[in-house]
């Protein structure tokens, strides 16, 4: 049996380290319990590995006597896993062993733990992403996400921070990880020094499941294990998180150092290259050290261009090279002072217009197939020209609608409307009727202002030819040679009243 499992904490209290991050997870518990659903219904747990998240999620579990329902990274964690167990066990209530119903307000809560949440990703977790949080919306059961890579489960929504409890657990000090190396030896009988106990707590930079198993693995048919069987062992080398890479490739100016945090950090180097993009304005602010780090950036830049066009990936070390060391050494000053790096807005704007893009690619293909045009053409000219019809004509805007089979989305575009809009929403009611009708309605469906202005416009005519005929010229008061009253040869008071209220040439449809 694993140590770290034989050996892992019962309760919150024997969890090691991180003693605020355990309080604020066991202050979140109990809010489930005050009888209202809380207004954070999961909570994420951040932090390196082995540094006690699992451990104190199933510990809360045990110390407040709810049950546990795990899907971990070894389980298919598609979005039909996910509302098979997870899901389903949010909404549910819960059974005892024995088979009798348990109501949560009776304490059949159950905890769902989702660990290693940051790395549902690819074909395999299809729509994982969005059945978690469709899951954290409709729960009525806790729900712990665990996770290494904060950024990695937050970049592909932000309804993670909004809707979560985010907790974070930092890396346990050497100091803490002795006595428990140290109590462990002794329940197992093996006999070691504190030099020994030292060299292993130190060698895992802050994470006690490593050390434990680097115990156990010494241990291993012996009573007694020194310091050189502990020295024989390497370090390890920790993943490290993006924010954690631009740090060390900005702050240092060793080139074996960058390259290490960019090979440890294990992301796409074109990923890399727009974050380094972002932050090397922010962190130099010399120009001739900014000037340097930007022409490292772009060099970096041509060379994955070039692999990407002619498949020949081993211009990715080239590229990696000058990203890492290039812009690590392009500084004359070491820059002491701490920054807060961003996330590359070029993705970010491309998250939040891929919506909008979306749309205006399908407007674009149906505009093109129409006319018979470019998508260039039909994006640079005819859209405004759209645009600019459906504001001025309502007939055509029906008649478009219907012919093209427009969307909400798409006529919110060309209307510059909501795709809740009360334009939106009486154009596509037209479009509808003139389907089932195979004519246009001018008086019905909001769309009176037709039948007022061919109305109007008759008015107008009928009033104009006797006075053009005649002799009156009544002006817009009715005042005129032709009789102020109407009774003159030209009509004078119908000509006045006409020329007084003649409506525009062009009125658009949409005036409310």
């Amino acid at each position: 049996m694993e140590w770290t499992g034989k050996y892992r904490p019962r309760t919150l209290g024997d969890v090691v380290g991180n003693n605020k991050a355990v309080q604020s997870l066991l202050s979140w518990a109990r809010s489930w319990e005050s009888g209202k659903l809380p207004k954070k219904r999961a909570v994420i747990l951040a932090g390196s590995p082995g540094v006690g998240k699992t451990s104190a999620a199933h510990a809360l579990a045990s110390d407040m006597g709810w049950g546990v329902i795990e899907l971990n990274a070894s389980d298919t964690r598609n979005a039909d896993a996910i509302k098979r167990v997870a899901t389903a066990g949010a909404l549910n209530q819960t059974f005892t062993d024995t088979g009798e119903f348990l109501t949560s307000d009776a304490g059949g809560r159950k905890l769902i733990i989702l660990d290693e949440a940051d790395n549902i990703q690819g074909n395999t977790d299809r729509g994982g992403i969005r059945a978690i949080l469709d899951t954290i919306r409709k729960t009525h059961q806790p729900i712990v996400l665990i996770v290494n890579d904060l950024y990695g489960l937050t970049r592909h929504s932000s309804t993670f921070r909004t809707q979560c409890l985010t907790v974070k657990f930092s890396s346990i000090s050497a100091r803490s990880i002795k006595p428990v190396l140290r109590r462990i030896a002794l329940a197992e009988h093996v006999d070691m020094d504190d030099a020994t106990l030292e060299a292993i707590a130190q060698r895992t930079s802050g994470d006690l499941r490593s050390a434990i198993n680097d115990l156990q693995a010494l241990s291993e048919g012996r009573s007694y294990v020194g310091l050189e069987d502990a020295n024989a062992v390497g370090r390890r080398d920790n993943r490290v998180t993006m924010y954690e890479a631009i740090r060390t490739i900005l702050k240092t100016d060793n080139i074996r150092a960058a390259k290490k945090a960019a090979n440890e950090l294990n992301e796409d180097p074109e990923f890399l290259l727009l974050w380094l993009s972002e932050n090397v304005p922010i962190e130099y602010k010399e120009l001739d050290d900014l000037a340097r780090g930007m022409e490292a950036v772009a060099r970096a830049d041509l060379f994955l261009q070039r692999a990407r066009r002619t498949q020949n990936y081993r211009m990715w070390a080239y590229a990696i090279d000058m990203m890492t060391g290039g812009v690590a050494t392009a500084k004359n000053k070491e820059y002491r002072f701490y920054n807060r790096y961003r996330f590359p807005m070029w993705l970010a704007t491309m998250g939040r217009t891929k919506g909008i893009r979306a749309t205006l690619k399908t407007l674009s293909h149906k505009l093109t197939t129409h006319c018979h045009t470019s998508a260039s053409i039909a994006r640079g000219d005819l859209i405004p020209f759209y645009r600019q019809m459906f504001d001025l004509d309502g007939a055509f805007a029906v008649e478009q609608t219907a012919h093209l089979e427009l969307n909400a989305s798409e006529l919110a575009m060309l209307l510059g409307d909501d795709r809740d809009g009360k334009r939106v929403q009486m154009l596509l009611e037209a479009a509808e009727a003139r389907e089932a009708s195979g004519h246009i309605d001018p008086g019905g469906l909001g769309l009176a202002v037709f039948a007022a202005e061919e109305v109007a416009k008759a008015d107008v005519d009928e009033a104009r030819g006797p006075g053009e005929n005649g002799n009156g010229n009544g002006n817009g008061n009715g005042n005129g040679n032709g009789n102020g009253n109407g009774n003159g040869n030209g009509n004078g008071k119908a000509d006045g009243d006409a020329g007084a209220e003649e409506p525009e040439t062009q009125r658009s449809l949409f005036e409310f």
